[in-house]
C-alpha cells in the first residue's frame, strides 16, 4: 500500500455495477486522461474493510450538465458500491454529474458545466433547505486549460507557487484565508477552512500533478461544507474521493481495488 494510506481510519472504496466504469479489480487505476484533511479534520480512511464497514450499494442520481460544446455525454452507470460504516447507510447518495460520479449527502441537489476546455465545475447542496444553510458540495476540475490548473493549483501548493514564474502562465493565486492542509501523497492534499458559520466546518481534497506534469497540467479540487456535527459523514464524502485518486498516485504503490469516479477506463 502507498504510505499516504496509512494517514486515512475508516475505508471507503467504490466500485462499480455497471459497465462504463473499471470494474473492481487487483488492477491499478490509470491516470486521468486528460490535462484534468489537514488538521484534526482530515477525512480518514482505512485500505481494507473491517467489521465496521459494510457495502452499500448506491442508485446513481443523474443530475442537470450544461455542455459547452454539444453533443450527448456518455451515461452513468446504474449503481457504484462503496464500503463505508454502516452509520453512513441512508446518508449517503451517488450523484452523475458533469461526467463523474461523486458520493455527497442523501437527498441534495444541484447542477454541473462542462466547458469546451473539458473543465468541470458543480454545487450540489440540501434540496429542501431555505434559505441557504450554508451547506455545499463543490467540485472542480480545470481541464485541458492549462493556465487555469497552474494558478488554482498554486494557491494550496507553495511548490507549484514557487515555479509558477517559470511557467509563464501568470502570478500566483492567493491561498484561501486560513488555509490548513496535510500532504496526503504525490500531490494529493487534504486540507479544512475557515466557514463563515461557526457552526459549518469546510474539508476538503485537492489534486496536482504540478509543477512536474508540465505537459498535461492537472488540477481538481472537492470541498465539503458540512455542520461540524457532521464531520463523520464529511469524511466517509471525501474518502470516496481519495479512493479515487489511487488513478493518480498508484505508480507509487500498489493500488486497493478502487474504480475511477470520473468515467475513463484502463490502468496503470
Amino acid at each position: 500500500m502507498t504510505s499516504w494510506r496509512n494517514l486515512l481510519a475508516s475505508a471507503v472504496i467504490v466500485c462499480t455495477t455497471g459497465a462504463v466504469l473499471v470494474g473492481c479489480a487487483s488492477n491499478k487505476p490509470t491516470p486521468h486522461p486528460s490535462s484534468r484533511p489537514s488538521h484534526s479534520h482530515v477525512p480518514s480512511a482505512s485500505p481494507s474493510p473491517s467489521p465496521t464497514s459494510a457495502r452499500l450499494t448506491l442508485t446513481v442520481i443523474s443530475l442537470p450538465t450544461t455542455y459547452g460544446v454539444p453533443g450527448a455525454p456518455g451515461p452513468y452507470p446504474a449503481t457504484v458500491r462503496v464500503l463505508a460504516p454502516p452509520s453512513a447507510a441512508g446518508e449517503i447518495a451517488a450523484y452523475g454529474v458533469g461526467g463523474a460520479v461523486v458520493v455527497g449527502p442523501s437527498g441534495w441537489a444541484g447542477s454541473g458545466q462542462v466547458g469546451a476546455d473539458g473543465g468541470v465545475s458543480f454545487t450540489l447542496e440540501p434540496s429542501e433547505t431555505s434559505p441557504s444553510s450554508g451547506e455545499s458540495l463543490v467540485f472542480q476540475f480545470d481541464g485541458a486549460c492549462v493556465g487555469c490548473s497552474w494558478g488554482d493549483a498554486s494557491a494550496y501548493y507553495p511548490t507549484v507557487a514557487q515555479a509558477l514564474p517559470s511557467a509563464g502562465t501568470g502570478p500566483a493565486s492567493t491561498p484561501p484565508p486560513g488555509l490548513r492542509s496535510v500532504s496526503l501523497g504525490s500531490g494529493l492534499l487534504g486540507y479544512s477552512l475557515p466557514a463563515a458559520n461557526t457552526t459549518l466546518q469546510v474539508n476538503g481534497v485537492a489534486y496536482t500533478n504540478l509543477p512536474a506534469g508540465t505537459a498535461s497540467p492537472v488540477f481538481e479540487n472537492l470541498a465539503v461544507t458540512l455542520p461540524t456535527s457532521q464531520h463523520p459523514l464529511a469524511t466517509v464524502i471525501l474518502n470516496a474521493l481519495i479512493a479515487n485518486e489511487d488513478r493518480y498516485v498508484c505508480a507509487s504503490g500498489s493500488a486497493p481495488a478502487t474504480t475511477s469516479l470520473v468515467l475513463t477506463t484502463g490502468g496503470c
